[in-house]
């Protein structure tokens, strides 16, 4: 069920803020624990394309996450 309401709560954030990134990489855990790995692929894909996108634009919004996320 949290599932569920995760992907709708993806769909109310705006895809260039922080917290469409870490709810996304709460929903990929998740997932992971049920492996739904195709879904995760897809969650990650977008990821990367958005921040291919936006990392041009608002470079030093993104430093912080990047850097987390290659820990």
């Amino acid at each position: 069920m949290a599932k569920k309401y995760a992907f709708k709560a993806l769909k109310c954030l705006d895809e260039s803020s922080l917290n469409y990134f870490t709810t996304s990489y709460s929903l990929a855990v998740q997932l992971s624990h049920s492996n739904q790995y195709a879904t995760i692929d897809s969650i990650i894909t977008n990821l990367e394309n958005i921040l291919e996108h936006q990392i041009e634009y608002n470079k030093e919004k993104f430093q912080l996450y990047i850097y987390k996320g290659s820990l």
